[in-house]
């Protein structure tokens, strides 16, 4: 039985996906998680005007509100006011970069399309667009955004901002432009909500630059204002040797480009993986640009099984398996599969993909490496999706085992198990292996005692058009299990 675990027995890797859709990570729990304990002050604004802020611009696009009954050239100046105001004349703005074909946050974008309740159409946009009534709406079309961001960019260089745009995703611009004006000797503070940049600026400040501010956009709910961070007060805090692990404990506990682990929260796995030296030797070889593939993927599944708990020789699929017949022994309610750790096949992918991302990190390239080379696949409608697995959700043996639909009592070949030379079995879809005449005489008293056992589901049933009978998928495609329902 054991080696059925090999296969992950449903219709995806649940540990990982949700569906289609890689599992979110609530990345704010490692924010929280890094920071507890530190020193957070309120950022007055006249002190950050002596310092050169690097601001998130995607982030600034929906902390200014919009005039009514304006055109766009308004709110064009609304922005400049703000961010000379807010920040100071020596503000350096930052904005993602869009349309710049396939890139890995594909997934995520599409993710945020599906919870967008309002979109607003194409809109041709000029300085003498009227402005339209829902600001939300309108950014979340991505053609208005492109256009609106350009039309800013221009505003924002005329009043004698710099502007950099990303040629993606902004967050290793954002860094890159901290980390430079740092080492220059100047005052740095960085206006971003984003956990991505507060684990960039941990790992990549060093003790020659100056010290960096990380300024938040939004007040606290709690106190009204806005919390200011010290990065090297934070990094004595965690220490050295946790800073150079982050990159690649954010990844793998779940970020926008990878997936979150079901029931392993982010503070879980900075804990499990900062404690002592052992793992620093396997979070380092997912950060390093050339380490090979056999040595990410050994070091990531090493990671896995530290996660879920495991012992240092144990491999998934045992892990896996004790895992099984642990809660069948102690739960006393139906079975989740998305809690057991993910196959050797998915778990693969998923530590492909942290690698990707960490180096992407690790350099400040948002280009680093092929996606395509780790965990990533070019869709049908050319965006970048991830890989799941490369292996069929179960053994043959489990895949292609007869059972029937027949409504009568099994005596003619009309019925798929007769037709065989089968007897029919409980997961036959009406007699179950008890009720009709093509039962196994031999275990008759068998079956009669085992009422607490019961076949798993099978889905995509498909009637065969001469016996009514059909040929099904034998593995689990319900969010949960049964106690009974493995049967090897």
């Amino acid at each position: 039985m054991e080696l059925h675990f090999a296969y992950e027995l449903t219709n995806t890797p649940m540990s990982l996906f949700a569906g289609t859709m890689m599992h979110k990570a609530n990345k704010s729990a490692l924010t929280k998680a890094i920071t507890f304990g530190s020193v957070e002050t309120a950022a007055a604004q006249s002190q950050l005007h002596t310092f050169i802020v690097i601001v998130d611009g995607g982030a600034m696009l929906h902390h200014v509100q919009w005039l009514k009954h304006a055109q766009f050239s308004d709110v064009l100046q609304q922005y400049v006011t703000y961010i000379h105001s807010r920040y100071g004349q020596s503000a350096v703005i930052v904005f993602d970069g869009y349309l710049c074909g396939a890139t890995t946050k594909d997934h995520e974008h599409r993710r945020r399309g599906q919870k967008s309740v309002r979109i607003s159409p194409d809109i041709l946009l000029t300085v003498t667009t009227p402005v339209p009534a829902d600001q939300y709406a309108f950014l979340a079309n991505v053609n208005n955004k492109v256009q609106f961001i350009a039309l800013l960019s221009s505003s924002l260089k005329t009043a004698g901002f710099v502007v950099i745009q990303a040629e993606a995703d902004a967050d290793t611009d954002i860094v890159e432009a901290a980390l430079e004006r740092s080492i220059a000797g100047n005052s740095v503070a960085v206006a971003a909500d984003d956990t991505d940049i507060l684990v960039l600026l941990m790992y990549h400040l060093s003790d020659d630059m100056n010290d960096v501010c990380l300024v938040s956009q939004s007040r606290s709910k709690k106190t009204g204002n806005f919390k200011e961070t010290s990065i090297r007060q934070v990094q004595q805090k965690i220490g050295k040797q946790a800073c150079k692990q982050l990159l690649a404990v954010h990844a793998i506990g779940g970020c926008d480009t990878t997936s979150a682990i079901f029931g392993i929260g982010k503070g879980t796995v900075l804990k499990r993986l900062c404690q002592g030296t052992h793992y620093v030797r396997l979070t380092s070889v997912l950060q390093d640009r050339n380490s090979q593939l056999d040595e990410v993927i050994a070091a990531g599944l090493e990671l896995l099984v530290a996660l879920y708990g495991g012992k240092q020789d144990e491999t998934l699929t045992l892990l896996r398996y004790r895992m099984y017949c642990r809660m069948v022994t102690d739960s006393l309610s139906r079975l989740k599969p998305q809690r057991l750790p993910p196959t050797e096949h998915a778990a693969k992918f998923h530590v492909m993909r942290t690698h990707l991302q960490a180096v992407r990190w690790s350099t400040l390239n948002s280009r680093a490496l092929d996606p395509c080379d780790w965990g990533w696949r070019i869709s049908d409608n050319d965006e970048l999706t991830p890989i799941m697995t490369d292996q069929p959700v179960a053994p043959e043996d489990l895949l292609n085992v007869i059972q029937c639909k027949c409504k009568s009592s099994c005596t003619s070949n009309l019925c798929s198990c007769k037709k065989n030379g089968l007897h029919c079995v409980t997961a036959c879809a009406n007699c179950h292996g008890d009720s009709c005449l093509n039962v196994d005489k031999s275990t008759q008293h068998e079956t009669a005692d085992a009422d607490s056992y019961s076949d798993c589901e099978c889905g995509d049933d498909t009637a065969d058009a001469d016996d009514n009978c059909s040929q099904n998928w034998y593995y689990f495609d319900s969010d949960d299990w049964d106690l009974e329902e493995i049967v090897v």
